[in-house]
């Protein structure tokens, strides 16, 4: 790589440190904040995630400035998948789902934000001629189309019952 070429991919580094590390802190206050335990947990498995996410970033922007080219053998640590029609909430959010407006909220605001990663990484993919940078943005946005699709899950499962509760009918 070239100099320009360096500074290119560098600052799309930094851009999508940037946003992982703004997810990152996104699941933490939404795992400090919900009632829910076993939402607790998958917010910070979430958090976790972006974080790891961050650090494979900084590793290969250090790399890339360093050498003049990508790491090929730093990998992005597998996630573990959330199963099932609940995969953040447990069942008992429904017992309280008229008072879970900071939930669904927060469900709202990480579709949006993995909504956005994913687009930005693929678009990053686009843009760069090296396969190797190519290939890991691209898997970051199937990581962060996983979370995204995990997301959409809990919120369809939960939207109707949210809905009816709260006298809400859009049409």
């Amino acid at each position: 790589m070239n100099e320009q070429q360096i500074e290119a991919v560098v600052n799309g580094l930094q851009k999508a440190m940037r946003s992982e590390f703004e997810g990152y802190h996104f699941y933490m206050l939404a795992a400090q904040n919900t009632k829910d335990e076993k939402g607790q947990d998958a917010f910070r498995r979430l958090a976790k995630d972006e974080f790891d996410h961050m650090n494979y970033l900084q590793a290969q922007a250090d790399h890339i400035v360093k050498n003049h080219s990508p790491d090929e053998r730093l990998t992005l640590k597998q996630i573990q998948p959330f199963d099932g029609p609940n995969p953040i909430f447990s069942d008992d959010i429904k017992s309280r789902i008229k008072e879970a407006n900071y939930e669904m909220t927060v469900l709202s605001v990480g579709v949006q934000l993995e909504l956005n990663a994913m687009q930005t990484y693929r678009e990053m993919a686009s843009k760069t001629y090296d396969k190797v940078v190519s290939g890991f943005y691209l898997d970051l946005a199937n990581f962060e189309n996983s979370h995204y699709r995990m997301l959409v899950a809990q919120q369809d499962a939960l939207k109707e019952a949210y809905w009816t509760a709260n006298h809400f009918q859009p049409f």
